[in-house]
């Protein structure tokens, strides 16, 4: 589980030619991303850099590889697996180009960090729900514990990540016991196992 949570991927950044509003373009920025991260949650830096070059009435900030708009609602792994595949790895960084024009409401649905969270939140309820029948171990989750989850998938830390996973766990086996969170077999089956499967022409590896 720790080696899939260290994957990263390098990207480049680059605001696109037709948006440069100044005599020079700005330079690029460059960030090593966790696969396990939603690009809201990751590109504020990227927003900051090139908000100044853009057209002064730009809209939100929104990127594509090639030709195709980025859909921040699958983690940066997923997107990167499906639309570049094992060959872009020779390649690397990954190119993504950054806009403020022409926002691609069609394709990719609006969103700040504060959309991600939540996205990233309601994906969690609905793995638990799958496992023990409820989300309450979710819904119930302190504050603390939230902002911990989301700081560990914005920054790839398995370590932070853990001690929030055993306590969704925890809940979710006191769920199954009818309300009961201690004592019994640790090893207790959930009713199922979540998961969620994307499908792709182009050849993709993750790490097991």
């Amino acid at each position: 589980r720790a080696a899939c949570w260290a994957g990263a991927i390098p990207v480049r950044f680059a605001l696109a030619a037709d948006e440069v509003t100044t005599l020079h373009p700005p330079p690029p920025i460059h960030a090593v991303v966790p696969r396990h991260a939603l690009l809201p949650l990751v590109i504020g830096r990227v927003r900051e850099h090139f908000a100044a070059f853009a057209p002064p009435l730009g809209g939100q900030m929104w990127l594509e590889y090639g030709e195709t708009p980025l859909r921040w609602q699958l983690p940066v792994g997923v997107v990167f697996d499906l639309l570049a595949g094992a060959e872009a790895e020779a390649s690397l960084p990954w190119e993504l180009t950054v806009r403020f024009q022409r926002f691609p409401a069609e394709e990719v649905a609006s969103g700040a960090a504060a959309d991600a969270e939540a996205t990233l939140l309601n994906a969690l309820k609905e793995a638990t729900c799958v496992q023990c029948g409820s989300a309450l171990p979710v819904m119930t989750l302190p504050p603390e514990l939230t902002q911990k989850l989301v700081a560990a998938v914005v920054a790839g830390r398995h370590d932070d990540f853990e001690p929030v996973r055993a306590e969704v766990r925890r809940r979710a086996l006191g769920q199954l016991r009818g309300g009961s969170s201690s004592g019994g077999d640790e090893a207790l089956a959930m009713k199922a196992v979540p998961a969620r499967v994307h499908t792709s022409q182009r050849d993709w590896r993750q790490l097991a």
